[in-house]
């Protein structure tokens, strides 16, 4: 049922308008990935002009209630997820940190391959380092998912990792428990980019979203590189916490 405009309310027209949509998204008769119709259908159904329609939708997008897609059209987005927090004071796994939070967390492994060493990874782990495990992963929070990251570990370190599922296993618990590593320190470089064609398709964005990039050096008490890990953040569920001492 359409809700009538009523042009002599002291409301604006397109708050009217706005205030009708996010009644449907909550009713459900807007549903998550449903598009919308178009604006000359909207202003039809509404009886109101183009202006009110489109200061209507840039509102809801602006709200987080609707999106954009260039060439095809304007979406109704999934309920918004609460933002996880991480703190950068302690080093913790993400199931750690999230199921602290009270998220449901699961992981998804995209690629789990034996390399040898680059360039880059020379750089970081130094020559000493010459075959890698390199571990692609999805992670989720409540279903949602939030993180694509890519983990390099030294096959050195953690001999026939592979027979571990990581799936259902932490990589932290994992190199601590089976491995006897101690975890003592990490560095992370946050960088604010932008979502690639594969960033958008694992983590359901539209390219050119915004992510937040982390590169991740994780040490044991020898003073050993652990591990190498790039993650791509989808930008709306993630921020975080610098404890600061002075």
């Amino acid at each position: 049922m359409i809700k009538k405009i009523d042009k002599f309310s002291p409301l604006p027209m397109y708050y009217q308008l706005q205030t009708d949509l996010i009644s449907k998204i909550n009713a459900g008769q807007l549903k998550s990935g449903d598009c919308l119709p178009s604006e000359k259908e909207l202003m039809r159904q509404y009886n109101v002009s183009r202006t009110t329609v489109r200061t209507a939708v840039a509102n809801l997008v602006t709200s987080g209630h609707l999106e954009k897609r260039r060439g095809v059209g304007t979406f109704v987005r999934p309920p918004h997820l609460d933002t996880n927090q991480w703190e950068l004071n302690h080093i913790k796994s993400f199931q750690q940190q999230l199921e602290a939070e009270g998220h449901r967390v699961s992981t998804k492994v995209l690629a789990f391959e034996k390399i040898q060493t680059s360039p880059e990874l020379t750089q970081i782990f130094t020559a000493k380092e010459t075959d890698f495990y390199r571990i692609k992963r999805l992670r989720y929070s409540d279903n949602n998912p939030i993180v694509f990251d890519t983990t390099f570990v030294p096959m050195s370190l953690a001999a026939h990792l592979e027979q571990f599922n990581l799936n259902n296993h932490s990589l932290f618990q994992i190199l601590q428990t089976h491995y006897q590593i101690k975890l003592c320190y990490g560095e992370k470089i946050l960088q604010a980019s932008s979502a690639n064609q594969t960033d958008a398709k694992v983590l359901k964005l539209n390219v050119g979203d915004p992510i937040q990039t982390v590169k991740t050096k994780t040490y044991s008490d020898q003073n050993r590189l652990v591990e190498y890990s790039i993650s791509h953040d989808s930008g709306a569920y993630s921020e975080y916490k610098i404890l600061l001492h002075y």
